[in-house]
């Protein structure tokens, strides 16, 4: 399993592009089929939910929950942590393997009690998977451990 790291100050990007097509444009989001969709939200920590009536995932609500929690702490610029993890070819852990890795992650990296959406992806070769999280905690403390993120082992 390979991972990457990468920060952010911008929850509306990264959470779409997670969730849709990467080759969907912004104005065409609000014309999309289900085919458009190509994250499947696999674990959520510490956000609410809702749906629209097709069933799709409102992401606008998720949005601003992320950006609202940002708030606490506007001095950290680049609150977003994007995590993505790649597996060999072939390989394909269901949903329980993913969030129980996710679940991992968030213990190593301070992520906890911290909002968190994973998003898995089956548009490639390598059936990966993206953790979003939000670096603030509720008390507006950074709580991410993001000097040491090539280090996250398995256990």
């Amino acid at each position: 399993m390979i991972g990457k790291a990468t920060l952010g100050s911008y929850a509306k990007g990264l959470i779409e592009y997670c969730y849709y097509d990467k080759h969907v444009s912004a104005k065409m989001r609000q014309r999309l089929d289900e085919q458009d969709v190509r994250g499947e939200l696999v674990y959520i920590q510490n956000l609410g939910i809702k749906m629209h009536a097709d069933g799709k995932l409102d992401l606008n609500y998720l949005i601003n929950q992320f950006n609202s929690n940002h708030m606490q702490n506007t001095n950290l610029k680049k609150f977003m942590w994007h995590q993505s993890f790649s597996f060999a070819p072939g390989e394909k852990p269901g949903n329980e393997t993913i969030a129980e890795i996710s679940n991992e992650f968030a213990k190593e990296f301070g992520f906890e009690q911290n909002q968190m959406l994973v998003f898995k992806h089956e548009d490639s070769a390598n059936l990966h998977f993206h953790i979003v999280a939000n670096r603030i905690d509720f008390n507006g403390k950074n709580t991410s451990k993001h000097f040491h993120n090539w280090v996250f082992r398995r256990s």
